[in-house]
């Protein structure tokens, strides 16, 4: 247990925030605003935007914006 508190606290001092990791009933977890700062969350907020968007521009600017936080495959091989 004591390798993976040393782990989370360099995890914490690698984001650095000490908040950026949380414990959620013995659970570690990223803290939203680490979430939110991630291409993927920003990625699928964008897209689910544009899907309940009004007009086809609309859905086309939620779209494009989607696809602005792409920058290519997460773990090429």
């Amino acid at each position: 247990m004591n390798c993976l508190r040393v782990a989370v606290c360099r995890l914490r001092v690698s984001l650095g925030h000490p908040g950026s990791v949380v414990t959620d009933q013995r659970r570690y977890r990223l803290a939203q605003a680490v979430l939110e700062c991630a291409d993927t969350f920003q990625f699928t907020e964008s897209l689910a935007c544009a899907q309940r968007s009004a007009t086809a521009q609309q859905r086309l600017s939620g779209y494009e914006r989607a696809l602005s936080h792409y920058s290519g495959d997460y773990l090429p091989l």
